[in-house]
C-alpha cells in the first residue's frame, strides 16, 4: 500500500512514517521542511509543501493520513492564501489522487459530520475519496504538544492552580497502541466513512494525568482547585512556560472547557487500547521498552533508577533536554581510527583526557550502587558497563554510540558519540544529553556547563588527533 502522510516533519508524524515504512509499506510524505523528515528509506519519498504547487505529476496513492495541524485554520497561508483547513485539503487532493483519507483529532467532541461537510465523507471514488476520523483524547508521545506541555509544566512548577475545565474526563492513548489502530484503519474498506473514538478504558483528568507524570519522575506537585475557568489566562501561561503556540494553546483549553461542560454525557472510547495510561508514559518517557510489557512479567513497570531504567530508547532523548554539541570534520581515512578510540573509552586509554577524576567518579560510583564493570577488548556493545556508564546503543557499522550515566544526580544524563557521513567527509559529533529533575536541575545543569563544555572539547581533541 502506498500512504500519503501530511505534516511529517512533525514528531508524530515521523513515527507514522517510520511505522509504516516497517510495516513494509511506500510512503510519501509531505513536510514544511524535508529536512525536518528524520528518517532515510528507500521506500521513503519526500515532498516540500511549497513546492507540491510546481509538480506537474500528481502523486498517486491508496491513502493519505493527515494530523491535525494539516486541517488547521491558518496553519498553512503561505500555500493557499487564506487559511481555510477545506482550501488545504482540496489543494492537497489537486495534487494526490487516493482513495481514503485518514484524519485524526485530538480533544474534540464535535460530530462527525459537523466537522467535515458532507461532500467529504460521502465519497469512495478517485474524484472524491473515503473519508474516516479518528477522535481520540491526549496522545502520550515524546514530542506530542499536549505531552510536552505536560511535561513542561510539571518539570517548572512546583504549585500549580487547577482551574474547572482541567477537571474535564479524558481517555489518553499512548503513540503505540495509536498507531496499531492507524494501520489497522488505514486503507479498510470497512472504516470508510466512519467515525472512531480512541482511548483506554480508563478515565482520567487533566489534574491526575499531571500528578502520574510527576510520581514517575519521582517528583512532588501541589495542585490547588479554583471555580473560576481561567481560560484566556490559561493559554497564554501554556504558551510561555510550556512554549506551546498560542493558538495550539487556545485550541486545548477551549476543547477542554467544551468537554468540562458536558462531562456528564462522556462515554468510553469506541475503540480501546491495549496498554493502560501509566504504562504509557512510561513508554513514552523510556522507563521501560515494549518488549517488557509483551513478556507481561509480574512487576514491568518499576521505575528504578539503576542498570534498567531507560531501556526503552532506541536513540537519544531529544524533548525536555539540555544539550551541549561538538561537531568536528574528518576526512574518510579517519573514521576507523577515531571509531576505533571510542570503542577502546573504558580498557586501557580510559577517557583520554584527566583520567584521575574518570577513576574517583567510578570510586565514588559504588556510594550510589553503580556498576563498575569495564571492557577490555576494546569494542562496546550494549549492555556493558564502563565506570559509570551504561552503553545504551552500540551501533558500529553505523557509527552511532550512545552512553547513559548510571549516577545519582537530580536528573539524567546520556553522551552520544556519532559519525555522519556529509558531502564527501564525515563529521564527528559529540553531544552530552541531560535531561533534569525540576528546579534542582536545572540549577546543577547551568552551575556544571562551562566545566562539562572544557571536559567535552578536550576529550573531543584527543578523540579526533589521529
Amino acid at each position: 500500500m502506498k500512504v500519503i502522510v501530511t505534516e511529517a516533519g512533525t514528531e508524530i508524524g515521523n513515527k507514522i512514517v517510520s511505522f509504516f515504512l516497517e510495516k513494509g509499506h511506500e510512503v510519501i510524505s509531505i513536510a514544511g521542511k524535508p529536512t525536518d523528515v528524520k528518517i532515510v528509506h528507500k521506500e521513503l519519498t519526500v515532498f516540500e509543501e511549497k513546492q507540491l504547487l510546481s509538480q506537474e505529476n500528481k502523486l498517486n496513492g491508496d491513502a493519505m493520513i493527515c494530523s491535525p495541524e494539516s486541517l488547521r485554520k491558518g496553519n498553512h497561508k503561505s500555500i493557499d492564501g487564506e487559511g481555510d483547513p477545506f482550501q488545504y485539503l482540496t489543494l492537497l487532493l489537486k495534487i494526490a489522487k487516493v482513495d481514503h483519507i485518514v484524519y485524526f483529532e485530538t480533544i474534540v467532541d464535535d460530530d462527525f459530520s459537523d466537522l467535515f461537510p458532507a461532500g467529504w465523507y460521502s465519497g469512495g471514488s478517485r474524484d472524491r475519496p473515503a473519508l474516516t476520523f479518528i477522535k481520540t483524547d491526549f496522545i502520550i508521545c515524546s514530542g506530542s504538544p499536549s505531552f510536552e506541555a505536560i511535561r513542561n509544566v510539571v518539570e517548572k512548577i512546583p504549585v500549580m492552580i487547577l482551574p474547572n475545565w482541567a477537571k474535564a474526563p479524558c481517555n489518553p492513548a499512548g503513540i503505540d497502541d495509536f498507531l496499531e489502530k492507524l494501520h489497522m484503519i488505514c486503507g479498510n474498506e470497512n472504516c470508510f466513512n466512519k467515525s472512531y473514538t480512541l482511548g483506554s478504558d480508563e478515565t482520567v483528568i487533566l489534574g491526575k494525568m499531571i500528578l502520574k507524570y510527576a510520581k514517575i519522575r519521582g517528583m512532588i506537585r501541589l495542585l490547588i482547585s479554583l471555580p473560576f475557568p481561567a481560560s484566556v489566562l490559561s493559554a497564554y501561561l501554556l504558551r510561555f512556560i510550556a512554549k506551546t503556540p498560542l493558538c495550539q494553546s487556545n485550541n486545548l483549553v477551549t476543547q477542554l472547557k467544551s468537554r468540562y461542560k458536558n462531562r456528564k454525557a462522556h462515554k468510553k472510547p469506541g475503540i480501546t487500547t491495549s496498554l493502560s495510561h501509566t504504562e504509557s508514559l512510561k513508554l513514552a518517557l523510556g522507563f521501560t521498552s515494549a518488549l517488557r510489557i509483551s513478556k507481561k512479567s509480574q512487576n514491568p513497570f518499576l521505575t528504578q533508577t539503576g542498570s534498567y531504567a531507560f531501556e526503552g530508547y532506541t536513540r537519544a532523548p531529544v524533548y525536555g533536554c539540555f544539550h551541549i554539541k561538538m561537531e568536528k570534520t574528518l576526512q574518510k581515512e579517519e573514521v576507523s581510527k577515531v571509531l576505533g578510540k571510542i570503542h577502546s573509552i573504558g580498557s586501557n586509554n580510559q577517557w583520554y583526557f584527566i583520567n584521575w577524576l574518570w577513576h574517583f567518579k567510578g570510586w565514588t560510583s559504588w556510594l550510589t550502587e553503580a556498576k563498575r564493570d569495564m571492557s577490555f577488548n576494546n569494542t562496546i556493545t550494549e549492555g556493558d558497563n564502563l565506570d559509570f556508564w551504561k552503553v545504551q546503543i552500540a551501533v558500529r557499522d553505523n557509527l552511532h554510540i550512545l552512553l547513559y550515566a548510571d549516577l545519582f544526580l537530580p536528573g539524567e544524563g546520556w553522551l552520544e558519540f556519532k559519525i555522519i557521513p556529509c558531502r564527501g567527509n564525515y563529521t564527528f559529533r559529540q553531544t552530552l544529553i541531560f535531561r533534569p529533575l525540576g528546579f534542582t536541575g536545572r540549577f546543577y545543569w547551568f552551575w556544571t556547563i562551562l566545566l562539562n563544555r572544557f571536559f567535552l572539547n578536550k576529550i573531543m581533541n584527543k578523540l579526533t588527533s589521529v
